[in-house]
C-alpha cells in the first residue's frame, strides 16, 4: 500500500503544486528567497538595459555645479550670447517639486515647474530626474525656435 502524507510535495493533486515548483530548488539564492517570500514575479516587471559606454566617452554638454547661489547669479549675469538652462529640485512643506529655467544673454526666456506630489510617496531624486527632463525640454524648445 502507498501512503503519501499530506505535507510530502509528491501528495495531493499536481497541478496545484505547479506554482510552487520554482521555489523547491535545494540551493536557493538569497534573492529567490525575498522574492519567494514577498510574493515578487520578476516577469512581471520591465527590464532596463544600462547605457555602455566605451572609457573614452565624454557627454555632448557640460555640466557645471556652482558652489552658491551668489556664484551663479554672477555667472548669469556675465553671459552675452549664450544659452544656459538650470534645473533644482526641492522638497518644501513636504511636497516634492522640480522646475528648470532657461536663460539667454542673461534673461530669463522660460520656466518649467513640476509639482511631483507628497514627500511620502515620491523622494527628491525622482524630483532630481524629473528637473534634468524639464531642462531637456527646454533645451529642445530653443532648437525649435
Amino acid at each position: 500500500m502507498n501512503c503519501h502524507p499530506t505535507k510530502n510535495p509528491s501528495a495531493g493533486n499536481p497541478c496545484e503544486q505547479s506554482s510552487q515548483k520554482i521555489h523547491e530548488k535545494k540551493h536557493r539564492a538569497l534573492i529567490q528567497e525575498l522574492l519567494h517570500a514577498y510574493k515578487i514575479d520578476p516577469n512581471e516587471y520591465k527590464k532596463i538595459r544600462p547605457n555602455l559606454t566605451g572609457p573614452k566617452w565624454s557627454p555632448r554638454y557640460a555640466t557645471q555645479i556652482p558652489e552658491n547661489r551668489s556664484i551663479v547669479i554672477e555667472k548669469i549675469g556675465k553671459l552675452t550670447q549664450e544659452m544656459r538652462v538650470y534645473s533644482d529640485r526641492s522638497c518644501i512643506d513636504r511636497k516634492v517639486g522640480a522646475v528648470a529655467v532657461m536663460f539667454k544673454q542673461g534673461e530669463e526666456q522660460h520656466v518649467l515647474r513640476k509639482h511631483v506630489g507628497d514627500e511620502c510617496q515620491h523622494t527628491i531624486y525622482e524630483a532630481k530626474v524629473i528637473g534634468l527632463a524639464l531642462a531637456a525640454k527646454l533645451r529642445k524648445k530653443r532648437k525649435i525656435h
